[in-house]
């Protein structure tokens, strides 16, 4: 069995890594998924004319600051510092659209350890479509980063995800999408440990995220969450 690099640097730097995430203040308490302020309809007009007909938009570093101030109500600075610490990273940001489906999606984690994402929703157009978690999985060391699992045994919550919803879990809980025959279109920022940039390169972090978005999604059809 062939082992990549990647795999070896997850296994050995993201547990070391993850020891310095406070998992303290509301993301804590909540179970590692929480609810902030909806996004207003100007708000989201806006950003479904940056992504018009494609299928993805990828966020610059200037717009990920001005997505970060329209977030400022939520609180979500203070929120990372007293989940992930101080040294955290707004690393990638993108607007996709979440393909129509016939089936959930598989139970996984996002095998990178403690990492946040906020989704705003800006469109959708059926109550199926949204995400399962499993409250307070977040704190779980994986021996492995296999990624995909078995059905859980907790009690997964599905977060309904109207048009305007503005949610953040970490991607090391339990968690899957749900489809439906409509897509919807999501935006998502995500955060980690800045450490895992550089030592964990590839599926998290600010430098490399990116080229492996684009190799996954040519890999394994609907892959996102």
């Amino acid at each position: 069995m062939t082992i990549s690099i990647g795999a070896v640097l997850r296994k050995t730097f993201v547990p070391v890594i993850d020891w310095t995430a406070l998992l303290r203040g509301p993301l804590g308490e909540a179970g590692g998924v929480l609810r902030l302020r909806s996004f207003e309809e100007k708000s989201i007009q806006y950003y479904l004319s940056k992504l018009g007909p494609a299928e993805r938009y990828r966020l610059t570093r200037t717009e990920m600051a001005e997505l970060m101030q329209k977030l400022d109500s939520s609180n979500v600075t203070e929120i990372l510092n007293a989940y992930l610490g101080r040294w955290w990273s707004a690393d990638f940001a993108e607007i996709w659209r979440s393909p129509p489906q016939a089936r959930p999606g598989e139970w996984h984690h996002d095998n990178v350890g403690h990492r946040i994402k906020v989704f705003i929703i800006l469109a959708n157009d059926s109550d199926e479509n949204g995400t399962e978690i499993v409250p307070f999985s977040h704190v779980s060391r994986w021996g492995d980063f296999n990624s995909r699992l078995s059905p859980p045994t907790g009690q997964p919550v599905f977060i309904p995800q109207p048009p305007g919803t503005v949610f953040m879990f970490d991607t090391n809980a339990i968690h899957r999408g749900m489809y439906s025959a409509t897509e919807r279109i999501v935006m998502q920022i995500e955060f980690s440990n800045m450490l895992k940039s550089v030592l964990v390169p590839g599926q998290v972090g600010r430098f490399f995220r990116g080229r492996f978005d684009n190799s996954y999604r040519k890999g394994i059809a609907g892959a996102s969450t």
